[in-house]
C-alpha cells in the first residue's frame, strides 16, 4: 500500500425546499468568496470547480474542490487534498532527526512512528479542518434543525440586516454577503446602491426599454 500524499472528502449541502438553489455558476462565485481569504495563495476557476493552494504553517496544499453540473436540493462536494510539502517535510524531519539524535534503532523506530503519526496527520488534520470550516461557516446553517441553532444564530436568520451564516452586517441589496459569499435572498427588482463594502468598484448596469404595445 503506498504511503497517502493526497486524500478525497466529500462535503453534504442540504438546500432547504424554500430556497432556491444556485446555478452551477453561482455556486461557483460563492466557492470564490468563501476561500478568497489570507490562507489561500492561489485560486483558479476551473470547467467543473476550482483549483487552489493552501498555505498553512509555511506548507502550501494544492486542492481541487469539483462542483456538480446540476445543483440540488440536496448537493455533495468532492474536494481533493495533495499532501506532498508535508510528506516531503516529515521524511527531512526524520531524515535530520537520525542524524542529530543519539537514540538506539528501536527508540529511533518508535520516536520515528510517533512523530510522523504528529507531523503528517496533524498537518493532514489541519488543511481537512480548515475547509470544513469555510464549508460549515456558510453551509452549516443549511444542514442543521433549528434545536441545533446559538442563540447568536439564531437572531442572525431573524434579522434582515445581518447574514444569517456569520452576523456580518449586509444590505438588503447585497446578492452575496460580502464576509463570507453566502447567496442572500434579495429583491429581484433591487439596484444595489451602497458599494463602499466591495474591493471592486467597478459594476455594470444593463437596462431594457419597454416598447409600448402595438396598436
Amino acid at each position: 500500500m503506498a504511503f497517502p500524499y493526497s486524500i478525497s472528502k466529500t462535503y453534504k449541502i442540504e438546500f432547504p425546499e424554500t430556497e432556491q438553489t444556485p446555478t452551477h455558476r453561482e455556486f461557483k462565485q460563492q466557492l470564490f468568496s468563501i476561500f478568497s481569504c489570507p490562507e489561500t495563495t492561489e485560486i483558479l476557476g476551473t470547467e467543473d470547480g476550482i483549483d487552489l493552494t493552501v498555505g498553512i504553517l509555511g506548507l502550501k496544499y494544492p486542492i481541487k474542490i469539483e462542483i456538480p453540473e446540476q445543483i440540488g436540493q440536496t448537493t455533495q462536494i468532492t474536494y481533493h487534498i495533495k499532501f506532498i510539502q508535508l510528506l516531503q517535510f516529515t521524511i527531512v524531519a526524520l531524515l535530520v532527526s537520525a542524524f542529530i539524535a543519539s537514540f538506539s534503532f528501536r527508540s529511533y523506530l518508535i520516536f520515528a512512528v510517533l512523530a510522523t503519526l504528529f507531523i503528517y496527520g496533524g498537518g493532514q488534520l489541519m488543511v481537512r479542518q480548515f475547509i470544513r470550516s469555510k464549508f460549515e461557516r456558510v453551509f452549516g446553517h443549511s444542514n442543521r434543525g433549528e434545536g441545533e441553532f446559538s442563540k447568536a444564530q439564531k437572531e442572525w436568520i431573524n434579522d434582515p440586516v445581518r447574514c444569517p451564516a456569520c452576523g456580518e452586517n449586509i444590505d438588503e441589496n447585497d446578492p452575496y454577503c460580502p464576509s463570507c459569499g453566502l447567496k442572500l435572498k434579495q429583491n429581484p427588482h433591487s439596484i444595489p446602491l451602497d458599494v463602499s463594502k466591495y474591493s471592486q468598484k467597478s459594476f455594470r448596469y444593463h437596462f431594457k426599454e419597454n416598447k409600448p404595445p402595438q396598436k
